[in-house]
């Protein structure tokens, strides 16, 4: 290349350079000119790169690590006397450890009480549904409920069954009593019509399997009855016969003087009087079977008013006993549920009597350390410390710094007990800025930055441990609040001087 060759000067050029030119042309080395033409790239791409490379805009405060929630005051809402202390000061807990135990054994006792009042509530609950159902009283799904109860709520349920059912069988016998008496009046009454109407019975709307025997006995006692008659009437009638035929023969001897008339009238009055009695006999049959129809009649409607009201007791038995139980059953769920919610607040009261951290934390303080010593309602035992799963950072930043700082900003923590390089830190987000400014001992304005961080440990990579962080230590925060070209900081200097020439006095 020409660009690396040396420069040779032609004899008749020589004349026109000056002497210092002359000698700078014949005594140039290549690797001069090379050095340069490097030099005039890397400044070419320095400059490229400053224009397009960025860092982070970093400001930074000094801060201090607080607890992200307040000092948790453990109180009792009760109080009692203290029986067991579980923790010290200094100790770390997690959240739901026992740290104290209050003894207070009227709510024990309460709640016991409770307890098998429902128990009992529960049992009797069960019955009662079995009997409005008219289904067995089970005791499958109550094996959580002591025996005893059990067996005596069953012996009730059996109690109240007998009772029940002798009750329902006396108004079941007493209508089906009714029933028999209706049917041996309807069949009487059906043979009575028949004898009175003189005519054959008919007892098909009364015939069924169980009143074969009485139809049977009301056809039998028709028969009879009838018979009965006929041969009256059959008797009264041959007698009749004999009466006319001797009233025929001693009227005719009376013509011939034979016989007087006085007994020739005995005979015709005979013969007169036996006519009306066979007519009053059949009379009198048919109206004694009428005038009997009639009092079965009157029976029977009494039998049915009786059924009637037999039934209506029937149903006012069952209906007075299935209400009797609805209300028993309402009371008992009315009352169940008011001493569930009873014992749910005596429940609260024993369960509050085992005092549990609710953070993970440090005991701080503890307020009373005497065993047996007595607590008063809402008084203060301890003082936690909470240590969360996340740090609060407490950063101070000058006022000069604050104009770019703004919320969810991300942020590194250094903490000065654990070595930077070392241990690295922890990144974080600006979770809050304050609106004022505040003073320091040196009377020092600065705003504050609370900065949360993401984790609140830090781990050694030697042990593999984590360094656990406390409230109170110190550390330098870090808040990333834009980027600037390397050109921008290269030609800071020469800017600020720019605005500042030729303005002073």
């Amino acid at each position: 290349m020409k660009f690396f060759k040396k420069n040779e000067i032609l004899p008749e050029d020589e004349i026109f350079l000056t002497d210092l030119s002359s000698a700078v042309m014949k005594n140039s080395h290549p690797m001069a000119r090379l050095v340069l033409l490097v030099i005039i790239l890397f400044s070419l791409i320095l400059v490229t790169w400053s224009n397009w490379a960025t860092v982070e805009q970093v400001t930074r405060g000094e801060a201090t690590v607080v607890t992200s929630s307040h000092i948790q005051t453990i109180q009792n809402l009760e109080g009692g006397i203290l029986s067991k202390m579980n923790v010290r000061e200094g100790d770390i807990v997690e959240k739901g450890e026992v740290l104290l135990t209050i003894e207070n054994s009227s709510f024990k006792a309460s709640l016991l009480e409770k307890r098998s009042r429902s128990f009992a509530l529960e049992v009797s609950l069960a019955r009662l549904k079995a009997e409005v159902n008219d289904t067995d009283f089970t005791t499958d799904k109550l094996k959580h409920i002591p025996a005893v109860l059990l067996k005596n709520e069953m012996l009730v349920y059996k109690s109240r069954k007998t009772s029940m059912d002798n009750q329902i069988r006396s108004l079941d016998k007493t209508i089906a009593q009714i029933d028999k008496e209706l049917v041996d009046h309807g069949s009487a009454i059906i043979r009575l019509n028949a004898e009175a109407e003189n005519k054959a019975p008919d007892f098909k709307n009364i015939l069924s399997t169980k009143n074969k025997a009485l139809v049977k006995f009301e056809i039998a006692l028709y028969t009879k009855r009838k018979k009965s008659l006929e041969t009256k009437l059959r008797y009264l009638d041959k007698n009749l016969k004999s009466q006319e035929t001797e009233f025929k023969l001693t009227r005719d001897l009376v013509k011939s003087g034979a016989v007087s008339k006085v007994e020739s009238m005995r005979i015709e009055r005979t013969v007169v009087e036996l006519r009306s009695r066979i007519e009053n006999t059949d009379n009198d049959f048919r109206e004694k079977a009428a005038l009997e129809s009639r009092s079965r009649q009157s029976e029977k409607l009494k039998l049915e008013r009786m059924k009637i009201e037999a039934e209506g007791r029937f149903l006012e038995f069952q209906n007075k006993f299935i209400m009797n139980t609805m209300i028993e059953l309402r009371k008992a769920e009315t009352d169940l549920g008011s001493l569930r919610e009873t014992m749910k607040a005596l429940q609260d009261k024993v369960n509050r009597s085992i005092v549990r951290s609710p953070v993970y934390g440090t005991i701080k303080d503890i307020h009373i350390t005497t065993l047996g010593a007595v607590i008063e309602s809402g008084e203060d035992l301890i003082d936690i410390v909470p240590l969360d799963d996340t740090l609060l950072i407490e950063a101070k930043i000058r006022p000069s710094d604050i104009a770019f700082i703004s919320p969810k900003q991300k942020a590194v923590i250094k903490l000065t007990a654990y070595d930077f390089s070392i241990y690295g830190g922890l990144e974080g987000i600006v979770e809050h800025i304050s609106s004022d400014t505040f003073e320091d001992n040196q009377q020092q304005q600065y705003y504050k930055v609370l900065v949360r961080t993401t984790n609140n440990q830090l781990r050694d990579t030697d042990t593999s441990e984590d360094l656990e962080i406390l409230p109170g230590m110190t550390a330098t925060v870090e808040i990333v609040n834009g980027k600037k070209t390397v050109m921008h900081y290269l030609a800071k200097p020469f800017i600020k001087s720019k605005d500042k020439a030729f303005t002073e006095r």
